[in-house]
């Protein structure tokens, strides 16, 4: 009695934990990589600016 009872909620559950998680890892490690992307791409334009007006203020 308690073996049937726990075997029906047991393993959908245990499915939705093998299933779910893996989706919204992914999902969260692709929201990491696009953030750390577009980071990086937001320091790269800054660095162009400031060494444009560097050199736009050195050289004249």
């Amino acid at each position: 009695m308690t073996f049937a009872s726990t075997v029906p909620t047991y393993s959908p559950d245990s499915f939705q934990l093998l299933t779910q998680p893996s989706a919204s890892f992914q999902g969260y490690v692709r929201h990491i990589v696009l953030a750390t992307v577009i980071r990086s791409e937001i320091f790269l334009h800054l660095a162009l600016l400031l060494t444009a007006l560097t050199i736009s203020t050195i050289k004249p």
